[in-house]
This record gives structure tokens, C-alpha cells and sequence, in this order.
């Protein structure tokens, strides 16, 4: 009921809620989805069951499903309701018909007397001769058009068709937007990633406007590596060439301390050998085995920063709290290591 609620309620959550709000970079936007009958793939969950949220009064009709606990006056109150607005969209039907047909009459008596010239020209054109010659017609000019049309298409499916040999289905994945450049996300083919223009730059990672968002650790994964595909925004991860991108200084530092967060991931992804074989990234995984090296390299992190038992709604903790403890973990690694100045006094001694 929460997650039908908030699909139906979509739009006044957008003008009312701040732009960084959590809910923005929840997995009901982030994360494409691909419906199991039909294979449809959706840039996110709002998008594929926003369609099928139904809402009723007193009685669904498609589910069934009955209010209970209605006072009497209440539902005869509704059902005068349903009566007055049966017969207003009626009156309104009959209404609309009738302009309809008397607008459509009209249309017609001008067009035909509008078109009775040029078809009588058109008809004299195509059966009179002069001399015995008989002129060049619309009729013939269109037949060229339409010989010339198909002789053009046939040799671009042709061309087509061979640069399509060896490369697989390249056509239809590569887009152009209002916006920029276009490029198919390495998870899913159904996810199309832009690019910006704004402030005098074409080639921007991120949209005008954009804030960095302040979100849990599963959360920053999903789109530090498969970015946000609601926004059609490349992975985050991509910008450390971008980070002119960010307009203020508090997004560059929440930028920084995902990456903190992110690496010390990495290096434990790469310490227990989580990758599949012959997988070199984590952006190229599908979604269930990314899953679970985030789930395997997290368990461990989380041992590593927190005493047994300290850690408590561990899927709840912010990257910024994690990047705390990884921070507070490399300094005391750091003074625990003996420098050279401290080597040379012990020798002397």
C-alpha cells in the first residue's frame, strides 16, 4: 500500500519535497527493471508500475477489493455523486457530438468547395493531349517520387545490413538527445546514459542544478557504478573527469568521501576475489551478482570498522558515517607504522 501510495501521489511528492530528499535516489528511480512477462525493460520501477496503480471508492471494480466500516448516508451520499457526474459527462458527450458534427459539416462544405477546381484541373491534366504529346502530370511526377523513395531504401538496408555483420544488432541502441551525446549503460542495454549542456559547457556528466545526494551505502553503489538511470546520469563514479560538474563545495566533499568509501570497498572486493572470472569491472556485472559482491565486500568492511556487536541497522548507514571510520581506521594504521626518523634514534641508542 506504501509503494502504490507513493506512485500515485508521484507528482505532488515532486513539487513538495526538497530536491535532495532520499527518496530521489531510492531504487524506485535508480534502478532499471525489466517486467518478466511481457520483457519490457523500464528506466526505473516508477516508470513500469505507474500505469497500473488503480484507485476506487467505496468498491474497486478490477480487484474487488471493498471499504468496510462506511456509515449509511456516507454511501448514498457517494452514489447521488456517481449519478450527477454519470449525467453531467453525458450532457457533456451529446454536447461535444453535436459541435462535432456541425464543425465537421461546415469542414466539408468548404473543403469540397474549395477542392472542386484544382480536381477538375488535375482531371483535364491527366486525359487531355496536346499534338498527340501528352504533358507531364502529377500523377507521373509522383510515381517517379515513389520509385526513386523505394530505390533509397533499399540500398540503405542493404548498407545497413552490412555493417551490421559481425558487430551484432548495433542499430537502435545509440540515441541522440535534445541535450547531447548518447551512450548504452554496460548493465542493462535498456538504460541510456546523456550528457549536459549548461552554463557555456556541452559535454556535462550531470544536469543543472544537480546535488549530490546524501544516501546509505547500498544506495551510493548502485549509482557510483550503474549511475541513476531516472535521470539518464552517467555512473557517479565517472566524475573525477567531470568535477567542475559539481557548483558547490559541500558536493565536492560528499563526492570525495564516496570515493573514500568506494575504494576501501573496492580493496576489499579484490582481497576476497569477488569478481566472477573474466570480469574485470564492477559496471559490467548484472544486477543479482552485484548484489552479491556488495553484500560479501560490505559484511566484511563493517567488521573491519566496527567492533563486534557496535554496528547497529548496518543496511541503514550513511557513506558519510562510513567515511568517517575509514578515515579514523588509516590514521591509526598510519601511527602504528615506525618512521625513518624514529628507526635512526632507536639504532643510536
Amino acid at each position: 500500500m506504501l509503494l502504490a501510495s507513493v506512485i500515485f501521489h508521484f507528482n505532488f511528492l515532486r513539487s513538495e519535497l526538497e530536491p535532495d530528499h532520499p527518496l530521489w535516489n531510492s531504487l524506485l528511480l535508480t534502478k532499471t527493471v525489466t517486467m518478466k512477462k511481457s520483457g519490457a525493460t523500464y528506466r526505473n520501477a516508477y516508470e513500469a508500475l505507474k500505469g497500473h496503480v488503480i484507485c476506487g471508492r467505496d468498491r474497486c471494480p478490477d480487484t474487488g477489493m471493498q471499504a468496510t466500516g462506511i456509515p449509511t448516508h456516507i454511501l448514498i451520499a457517494n452514489q447521488v455523486s456517481d449519478l450527477r457526474d454519470t449525467v453531467e459527462n453525458k450532457f457533456s458527450e451529446l454536447s461535444s457530438t453535436v459541435t462535432s458534427l456541425a464543425e465537421s459539416m461546415n469542414r466539408r462544405m468548404d473543403a469540397l468547395e474549395c477542392a472542386m477546381p484544382n480536381e477538375l484541373f488535375k482531371m483535364l491534366m491527366e486525359h487531355f493531349k496536346v499534338d498527340g504529346v501528352a504533358p507531364v502530370n502529377m500523377a507521373d511526377i509522383q510515381q517517379l517520387l515513389d520509385v526513386r523513395q523505394q530505390e533509397i531504401l533499399d540500398r540503405l538496408e542493404q548498407i545497413l545490413k552490412q555493417n551490421a555483420v559481425g558487430n551484432g544488432p548495433i542499430v537502435s541502441q545509440i540515441s541522440l538527445t535534445c541535450n547531447g551525446s548518447s551512450s548504452v549503460s554496460p548493465r542493462d542495454s535498456g538504460v541510456i546514459y546523456k550528457y549536459f549542456s549548461w552554463g557555456g559547457k556541452l559535454r556535462r556528466l550531470v544536469p543543472q542544478g544537480f546535488i549530490f545526494p546524501k544516501v546509505d551505502v547500498k544506495t551510493m553503489w548502485n549509482l557510483w557504478y550503474f549511475g541513476h538511470s531516472g535521470q539518464q546520469i552517467h555512473p557517479y563514479k565517472e566524475l573525477c573527469n567531470f568535477l567542475d560538474d559539481l557548483s558547490s563545495n559541500r558536493d565536492k566533499e560528499r563526492y570525495s568521501r564516496a570515493k573514500k568509501v568506494m575504494s576501501f570497498l573496492e580493496d576489499e572486493m579484490l582481497t576476497q576475489n569477488l569478481l566472477p572470472d573474466g570480469v574485470e569491472s564492477i559496471g559490467a556485472l548484472k544486477a543479482e551478482e552485484a548484489d552479491r559482491v556488495f553484500r560479501h565486500a560490505y559484511e566484511a568492511v563493517v567488521q573491519r570498522l566496527y567492533p563486534i556487536g557496535k554496528c547497529q541497522r548496518m543496511a541503514e548507514q550513511q557513506f558519510d558515517t562510513l567515511a568517517n571510520r575509514v578515515s579514523l581506521l588509516k590514521r591509526k594504521n598510519t601511527k602504528g607504522q615506525p618512521t625513518i626518523a624514529g628507526n635512526s634514534a632507536s639504532n643510536v641508542d
